[in-house]
């Protein structure tokens, strides 16, 4: 999977849910999806689980006033064609072009070998401005 893939992937999935597009960003996610956080564990089972998740982050964003989510690639650890373990920041942009906040994550994306579309296969949070965001207006854990 190259940079640009990548890029392309994460720059999709932040309009999805900045649009609150939540079945079409849900389709991307393989289930069960592993979600670390803050030393917590998070398995969300199912597609609905992954919806909810979704959901409360979106209405976070909305609850706090994020009209843009930017994408920043950090790193790619591991790349194949058909595999990436990348880190990603994710900007949490006002209005007004301000930078609220910046979550960082370790994300696997793989592709099957019929080289269908990119799916995300496990989420690791780097820091705890995910989960304060998202526990604005919801719980991601215990799902």
């Amino acid at each position: 999977m190259s940079r640009s893939e990548l890029i392309l992937v994460l720059t999709s999935m932040a309009s999805l849910l900045q649009r609150g597009r939540i079945d079409e960003l849900a389709n991307i996610f393989a289930t069960p999806l592993p979600f670390f956080a803050d030393g917590q564990f998070a398995l969300l089972r199912n597609d609905d689980s992954v919806r909810q998740a979704l959901l409360h982050y979106h209405q976070a964003l909305k609850l706090l006033d994020i009209t843009r989510l930017r994408p920043v690639v950090v790193a790619i650890e591991d790349a194949t064609d058909l595999r990436c373990l990348a880190v990603v920041a994710l900007e949490h942009v006002r209005e007004d072009c301000s930078v609220v906040s910046t979550c960082k994550a370790r994300m696997i994306l793989q592709r099957d070998a019929t080289n269908g579309p990119i799916r995300l296969e496990l989420v690791e949070c780097l820091d705890l401005n995910f989960v304060s965001i998202a526990a604005t207006s919801g719980r991601v854990f215990n799902q």
